[in-house]
């Protein structure tokens, strides 16, 4: 008995990787890769960034929010940190808002990109220094319909003195 797209999409998350799809659907990746670009071209779906893997599912939520992106930048890099303007933002420090999320990332060779994020790395080092900086998500104070509650994000004072210095902490 094979199962419509809208049967699927229903049971699917927000925010779902073709891995999860794959294993939560019981197919193999290739066709899994097959349903998730017929969906993206017939509007159902949409990928959160060229080559990410990570999609977000328009059948549930036609508009993407902030805690969908913030959901769908934290699968891909759970070391993520809201820093710079997006930081102070979140804090309520400026009610101007960003035209990008920047988020701070372990470093490595390669990234992802995700539609309205710039992600910066920054080495082990910088995340053994900021660590106390660091506001978990459950303790940060957000501001409505803004927030990105799954990031971290650094105290706004630390922030300001690390987007203009890069890795002068504390």
């Amino acid at each position: 008995m094979s199962v419509s797209a809208i049967d699927r999409l229903r049971n699917l998350p927000e925010v779902l990787t073709l891995s999860r799809f794959a294993s939560v659907s019981g197919v193999n990746r290739e066709h899994a890769t097959v349903l998730l670009a017929r969906w993206t071209e017939a509007g159902l779906a949409r990928a959160a960034g060229p080559r990410s893997g990570v999609y977000y599912n328009r059948f549930k939520r036609q508009e993407i929010t902030a805690e969908m992106k913030g959901t769908a930048c934290y699968i891909l890099y759970p070391s993520a940190v809201l820093t710079g303007e997006s930081a102070l933002h979140n804090a309520g420090w400026t009610t101007q808002i960003p035209a990008n999320i920047s988020v701070a990332v372990l470093s490595r060779r390669t990234y992802a990109k995700f539609d309205g994020f710039e992600i910066t790395g920054r080495p082990r080092a910088w995340f053994a220094k900021a660590h106390p900086s660091i506001i978990s998500p459950s303790k940060a104070k957000r501001r409505n319909n803004s927030s990105i509650s799954v990031m971290a994000g650094l105290v706004p004072a630390i922030q300001v003195v690390d987007h203009q210095y890069f890795r002068i902490l504390p």
